[in-house]
């Protein structure tokens, strides 16, 4: 099976659902009345930040498992 990578427009479009989900759900919780101080918010970045770092990880590690499956073919 041929490498093929995404056009950059799927990656940019991905990004900006995202974006706009994570919009609606803070509008959502502000609404409701839900009001984080700043400690809770810099912990809650940290958090989502190492979510985001491990699940590349994992992605990157994948993608060197199939490349180098694909090299021995």
């Amino acid at each position: 099976m041929p490498y093929r990578q995404d056009p950059t427009w799927i990656s940019a479009t991905w990004g900006r659902i995202g974006a706009a989900l994570l919009l609606l759900v803070a509008t959502a919780l502000q609404a409701a009345g839900y009001t984080f101080s700043l400690e809770a918010q810099e912990e809650l970045f940290n958090a989502i930040s190492t979510i985001l770092g491990a699940g590349a990880l994992i992605l990157v590690t994948v993608s060197k498992v199939r490349e180098s499956k694909k090299l021995n073919e």
